[in-house]
């Protein structure tokens, strides 16, 4: 049983960084609370709907 669910876990990880799977779509910049310029997008997988989110990059300056 703890083999399964560590495979199962090992698979599930190798899922969520298949970032082919993802489209990427940019919502906005902006300056945040630390004077840090970011962008904004949101994501979505191509094979699995419910998982989606936001992913934001912020650099210094």
């Amino acid at each position: 049983m703890e083999a399964r669910d560590k495979a199962r876990k090992e698979n599930e990880i190798k899922q969520d960084m298949n970032f082919s799977d993802f489209a990427y779509k940019y919502e906005r910049r902006f300056t945040n609370a630390k004077g840090e310029s970011c962008r904004e997008y949101t994501f979505r997988s191509k094979s699995n709907p419910y998982l989606h989110g936001t992913h934001t990059i912020c650099n210094e300056g």
